[in-house]
C-alpha cells in the first residue's frame, strides 16, 4: 500500500472529511453492478453521489488501470499512479462484493477472502478518494485519515530508545499504518501497515458515527456524531488503538 511519505506528514488534525455516509439522494447513475458483471474486463466499480454534490464513477479494469468520469458523461481520467498500488492491494485482499442502494453501487471482483457490506461500504470510501484526488491531480493523507493517535512507547517492541513514540494512523476504508516517531516531534519512520479487521472497522466506524471529533494533544478522531466521549471511553478508544498498533507490529509486512 502507498501514501507512507504522505502519511509521515498527516498527523496534525484532519480538515477534509470524507465519510461514506454523506450521500444522501439517488445519483444519475447509468451503469450498475449487473452491467459490469457481463464485463470480464472490468474488476471493480463505484459509482455514487461525491461531497460537491456531483456523481462521480470509477472503473478499474483486469490490466490495472483505472479511470474517473462523471456518472453521465463518457469522458474519462485515468486515476494517479498511486492509486494503482493501492489498488492491488485491495484485488489482493477482497473477494467479491457487490451493494447496490440508492445512494451509491458497488462491484468488486477480487481474488481475496475478505467480504461483507462493511467492507462494500469502506471501499465506497476509497473510491471517492480516488475520484477527488484524480480530479484535483495529487493525493492527499490528510482527507484519508479517520484517527491518528500517539502512545508513549511503541507497542508490540522491546523497550528501547525511551525518546521514541508509536502512532497509529487509520484511513477511513479501514487501512492502517503503524510509524515510529520522535515523542518530541519529527520525522516518522513505518514500521508496519495493515488491514483492519472487520471488528476493528466495526468499532471504528461506530465511534466515529457516534462521537464529536476528539482532540486530545496530538491525538485525533474525526468523529461525525455530537456525543462527547468521557475518560472512560477516551480510556477504551486508547486502549483499542494500543492493541491494534500491536497486532500490526508483531506482522510488519501488513499481511
Amino acid at each position: 500500500m502507498v501514501l507512507t511519505g504522505l502519511l509521515l506528514s498527516a498527523c496534525a488534525p484532519v480538515s477534509e472529511r470524507v465519510s461514506s455516509e454523506q450521500v444522501a439522494q439517488t445519483p444519475a447513475a447509468t451503469v450498475t453492478p449487473q452491467d459490469a458483471v457481463a464485463a470480464d474486463e472490468v474488476l471493480f466499480l463505484w459509482q455514487g453521489e461525491l461531497p460537491d454534490g456531483a456523481c462521480g464513477r470509477l472503473t478499474v479494469h483486469l490490466a490495472g488501470n483505472g479511470e474517473v468520469s462523471d456518472c453521465s458523461d463518457a469522458a474519462t481520467m485515468p486515476w494517479l499512479p498511486s492509486h494503482e498500488t493501492e489498488w492491488r492491494a485491495i484485488y489482493a485482499h477482497f473477494g467479491m462484493l457487490m451493494q447496490t442502494g440508492d445512494a451509491s453501487s458497488l462491484l468488486l471482483k477480487g481474488k481475496g477472502d475478505e467480504t461483507g457490506d462493511e467492507w462494500a461500504q469502506a471501499l465506497g470510501v476509497w473510491a471517492r478518494h480516488v475520484i477527488q484526488e484524480t480530479r484535483a491531480g495529487r493525493t492527499t493523507a490528510a482527507g484519508r485519515t479517520v484517527l491518528a493517535w500517539q502512545h508513549d512507547s511503541v507497542p508490540g517492541r522491546p523497550a528501547g530508545d525511551p525518546a521514541l513514540c508509536g502512532r497509529l494512523l487509520v484511513l477511513g476504508y479501514g487501512y492502517a499504518y503503524a510509524l515510529v516517531e520522535p515523542c518530541a516531534g519529527g520525522q516518522s519512520q513505518p514500521l508496519a501497515e495493515g488491514w483492519l479487521i472487520t471488528d476493528e472497522l466495526q468499532q471504528l466506524r461506530a465511534w466515529t458515527a457516534a462521537w464529536a471529533p476528539v482532540y486530545q494533544a496530538t491525538n485525533y478522531l474525526d468523529g461525525q456524531g455530537s456525543i462527547v466521549p468521557s475518560a472512560e471511553e477516551i480510556g477504551t478508544l486508547n486502549d483499542w488503538t494500543l492493541a491494534l498498533y500491536a497486532r500490526l507490529a508483531a506482522t510488519p509486512t501488513g499481511e
